[in-house]
């Protein structure tokens, strides 16, 4: 008898073939969304994703409380009906009263049932390699959120991440289309630079899998809409604005210390710390070297000095 043929696992050198083969996710970020675009390690998509969600859930905990289920707050207006009904049925006769029972008993076994938990963040394709789409809820500014982030990872030096390099929020998305920019620009840009407190600024422009909006021709018409009070320094703004263009949508935000945390990328503000050490631990080798060096220099002088004072011994003659 022939048994069930196994299946050979697939060559490892084979598999990134493989799934550049396979048929592509279709494009679900639409105009007026809100949340963080991520990029990660190559081929690491899935789990970047994972990670990304339980670290904007942490932090989402922190700063709005926990998530509460869908059906939660409306568990006590259910139950307070159905005690109103019961209240109601008890001054009807013995028949209508075990009908009325059996309605509240039913209403209020639906309540216990498990309510359906509503997410906050939800992934959404872009069909792009290492980029990543992740969908806020309402009530979540995610400008707020990955501040909150980058701040604590900066001061507790934790690392959360290993697949995730770099997250960028998005206060709101829509057309790539030259006029739609502007107009998000209005929405978004204007309102953070009023012309009475004149700030340094700078724009941050990235496309990608689009050859419809040109540099050229963006920066421009957003330094208008920016005002001439306000003076534009590439090296250390006070606020920068990102404008990430990928496919057919424009992602917009205004951030603050963009550059102090290091464009925004978590591998560098870890590698930073680990430079730091590292030339720390440096400087204190080369310091402990030039005392050593030091040290036995001083003795080879000691040795000299008592070799020439030593008297040399002469034998006298008889």
């Amino acid at each position: 008898m022939y048994g069930r043929r196994s299946r050979r696992p697939v060559p490892r050198e084979v598999r990134p073939l493989l799934l550049s083969l396979q048929k592509p996710k279709p494009f679900a970020v639409q105009a007026g969304s809100s949340g963080v675009l991520a990029f990660c390690n190559r081929n690491k998509d899935q789990l970047a994703k994972k990670e990304l969600l339980l670290l904007l859930n942490e932090y989402a905990d922190q700063l709005y409380g926990e998530e509460r289920p869908e059906s939660a707050a409306n568990g006590e207006a259910a139950v307070t009906k159905t005690t109103a009904a019961a209240d109601d049925d008890d001054e009807d006769d013995d028949d209508e009263e075990e009908v009325g029972i059996e309605d509240a008993f039913a209403k209020e076994m639906g309540t216990l049932k498990k309510p359906k938990k509503t997410h906050r963040f939800s992934p959404q394709d872009v069909g792009i390699d290492c980029t990543i789409f992740i969908k806020a809820g309402a009530g979540i500014d995610p400008k707020a959120l990955v501040g909150a982030i980058l701040k604590d990872l900066d001061q507790t030096k934790k690392k959360k991440t290993r697949f995730t390099q770099r997250i960028l929020p998005i206060e709101q998305c829509s057309a790539a289309f030259l006029a739609d920019i502007i107009t998000l620009a209005k929405k978004i840009v204007v309102p953070q630079f009023p012309s009475d407190s004149p700030v340094k600024y700078s724009i941050v422009f990235n496309r990608r899998f689009n050859d419809q909006i040109s540099r050229d021709e963006l920066i421009p018409k957003l330094a208008e809409l920016v005002g001439p009070a306000h003076q534009v320094d590439i090296k250390n703004p006070d606020r920068v604005i990102l404008v990430e263009i990928f496919k057919g949508i424009c992602g917009m935000s205004v951030v603050d210390d963009f550059y102090k945390y290091k464009k925004y990328n978590l591998e560098a503000v870890f590698d930073q710390e680990a430079a730091q050490n590292m030339n720390k631990r440096k400087r204190g080798g080369d310091a402990a070297a030039g005392g050593a060096k030091e040290d036995s220099n001083n003795q080879e002088v000691k040795r000299v000095k008592t070799s020439v004072q030593e008297p040399i011994p002469v034998k006298e003659s008889e």
